[in-house]
């Protein structure tokens, strides 16, 4: 009921002009161990209540991975840059399910738009919790051109993440998202 509320409290703030575009979100769950970005460097805290995973590559990914296996919980913290764009994000999964997902990227050229995971932006964020059988949550971003500044706010609603492995030190899982737009 909590959520329904907020969505409720969120619908005047989005931008209507938005709506007429429609955007296929998803989210991915990638590997870090085929990674192309080379083997990292890993360290690792493993304990029998709370462990503590750690891999960067150089300056342009860095991951962070809190599990308390005795209550199925995993807090997982990426940080990442490449030639195009600057992100970082957060989420959480308890006992096998995705719970929260927040992702805010920039682009690193200031006054053009580049496509931050598919979407044609300067900034993005991501913002979902799960409820019922789904996620709820926002997506933003900022358009900018020579002559304007538009700031766009949709209503996200996705299906369930099925399938999502364990952590271990061996084989690293991030989630990163997926944005396309329909024609």
């Amino acid at each position: 009921m909590r959520y329904i509320l907020i969505l409720f409290f969120l619908f005047p703030f989005l931008n209507l002009k938005a709506q007429n575009v429609n955007y296929e979100v998803g989210l991915m769950q990638t590997s870090l161990v085929d990674s192309i970005k080379g083997v990292p460097y890993t360290k690792t805290k493993a304990r029998q209540f709370r462990s503590v995973y750690k891999s960067v590559w150089g300056e342009s990914l860095g991951v962070k991975i809190i599990s308390k296996p005795m209550n199925q919980k995993y807090k997982v913290k990426f940080k990442g840059r490449d030639f195009i764009c600057k992100y970082k994000g957060k989420y959480f999964i308890k006992d096998g399910v995705l719970t929260s997902y927040k992702l805010s990227a920039k682009s690193t050229s200031a006054i053009e738009n580049v496509k931050i995971f598919g979407m044609l932006a300067d900034k993005l964020k991501i913002r979902m919790q799960y409820f019922q059988s789904g996620y709820v949550g926002t997506l933003e971003w900022v358009d900018v051109t020579a002559s304007d500044y538009k700031r766009y706010n949709l209503s996200l609603m996705l299906p369930p993440i099925s399938d999502l492995k364990e952590f271990s030190g061996a084989e690293l899982l991030l989630i990163l998202p997926s944005v396309k737009k329909v024609p």
